[in-house]
């Protein structure tokens, strides 16, 4: 049975009880009604036959009693059934008979004697002919004798058994409706739960975007499609943010992978070229000592520099905490653009300045904060021969610092991975000599920890402009 009910659909459970619940207050309903309506028509039918008594006691209202009684048929008809009994309760004489009807009632010596000591209505022990039973009212006459007025209760059964069957087809009625109109409501009301049960599924399937729209019918659903979709929010965060873990787990995997592929690649070129020199000076192709041993200390050199640059950014990369002090930038602009003019006197490098207070305090490191702009000052010298403008400005809160070249400047998918290590604009990386690809990810490593931003503007026409923006020191 448990079974079985537990497979029952929740809106039918809840049209069934509402059922049993309508059924129960109906039938409540009609016993109380029944036993009222009984209590008030056998007080009307009381309160009539003591009138009838007490006028009968006033000697206005019994008929002669005839010498002979003759036949019941010849008796006179009335509202109720009247008769003379003795003290013992033995009938004497039958006065009146109700109309339509013959009846026969019997009463015991101590309910006549009750009744006519404080007229109050008796039941009859018996009542013989009589549709239902028959209540009376006796009153004393002259020689201990009791005059009864009775009458019989058929008339209120009938009237009370059809008002129990308009009751019966009206809660029929009222229930079937409830019943009807349970399972409509409860249906109209449960209509969101199959959007929950939709984007439950959806989500199962792995679509987590699924969402229960309103409107929600009640204030339960609207908190129950709430809930859910707070959940599903939840959900969908969390599998988003596993996601972008896993992607960036593998694009870190593959940046790692192409890292030491690029950087096997830089270190192998130097490192052939003084295994062929020392190779060559071994078998006695190189007579000139004093130039094979330049040959390997540039290699060398070269090879140490990159060695640096990656121990730098591997450092960069820890993300260690770097003690930043109040360093002047226009101070060291000044001293790195005086020597770029030194060491390319032919090209034209101008620098601007447009401070709001005269100075360019910002928090950094000067040795790094050098390295920036040398780097810019080279990328702009080996990758243009335009004029190169430098400019420092203040922004609110931030000093700004631009390097900028002339034209030609960068395509925008060169543009959009000039910050990434080991890049060169050429695939087969036939740069100019010394350039390994690592000098803007060292700015950019540099700037980051320095908790600045630097970005770049190129186009192929115009030229190519570096921004750095730094936090001013207080």
């Amino acid at each position: 049975m448990s079974g079985l009910f537990d497979r029952t659909s929740l809106r039918l459970r809840l049209t069934v009880l509402s059922g049993v619940i309508l059924l129960a207050c109906m039938l409540i309903m009609g016993a109380v009604s029944s036993a009222v309506m009984t209590s008030y028509f056998q007080g009307k039918f009381d309160q009539r036959l003591q009138s009838t008594a007490a006028r009968i006691d006033r000697g206005g209202a019994l008929p002669a009693l005839p010498p002979d009684l003759g036949p019941q048929e010849s008796l006179p008809a009335s509202r109720f059934y009247i008769g003379v009994f003795s003290a013992s309760g033995q009938l004497i004489g039958l006065v009146a008979q109700p109309g339509g009807a013959t009846i026969s009632p019997t009463f015991s010596a101590q309910d006549l004697k009750a009744s006519a000591a404080d007229g109050s209505v008796i039941q009859a022990t018996s009542c013989a002919g009589a549709n239902g039973g028959c209540r009376a009212v006796a009153v004393a006459a002259t020689g201990g004798d009791y005059i009864v007025v009775a009458g019989q209760l058929g008339d209120i059964d009938i009237t009370l058994n059809h008002m129990l069957a308009v009751e019966l087809l009206i809660g029929l009625i009222v229930v079937a409706l409830g019943i009807a109109g349970t399972y409509v409501l409860v249906g109209f009301s449960l209509r969101r739960l199959r959007s929950v049960e939709r984007a439950s599924r959806g989500i199962a399937e792995g679509d987590f975007s699924q969402r229960v729209q309103g409107p929600y019918g009640s204030r339960e659903l609207m908190h129950l499609g709430g809930a859910f979709n707070e959940m599903a929010a939840t959900v969908e965060e969390s599998i988003n943010h596993e996601r972008a873990a896993v992607r960036q787990a593998t694009d870190a995997q593959a940046r790692l992978k192409t890292f030491v592929a690029d950087a096997g690649h830089e270190l192998r070129t130097p490192l052939t070229a003084i295994i062929a020199s020392a190779e060559w000076h071994r078998t006695g192709g190189g007579a000139d000592v004093e130039r094979t041993i330049q040959r390997i200390d540039a290699q060398a050199q070269q090879m140490a520099g990159l060695v640096s640059n990656l121990l730098l950014l591997a450092n960069l990369d820890e993300g260690h905490q770097v003690d930043l002090a109040p360093i002047d930038l226009l101070s060291v602009l000044s001293q790195q653009v005086d020597a770029a003019r030194v060491q390319v006197p032919d090209r034209q490098v101008d620098f601007s300045v447009d401070l709001e207070s005269g100075l360019a305090m910002v928090l950094a490191q000067e040795v790094r904060l050098r390295q920036v702009v040398d780097n810019l000052l080279s990328n702009a010298i080996t990758h243009s021969q335009a004029p190169i403008v430098v400019r420092l400005i203040t922004e609110g809160d931030q000093v700004c610092m631009q390097v900028a070249n002339g034209a030609p400047g960068m395509a925008p998918e060169v543009a959009a991975h000039v910050f990434d290590r080991f890049f060169q604009a050429d695939p087969a990386r036939t740069g100019r000599a010394g350039s390994s690809g690592l000098g803007l990810a060292i700015v950019q490593g540099i700037v980051d920890s320095f908790h600045g931003t630097i970005s770049v503007d190129s186009h192929v026409q115009t030229g190519t402009t570096f921004t750095v923006r730094l936090p001013r020191a207080r």
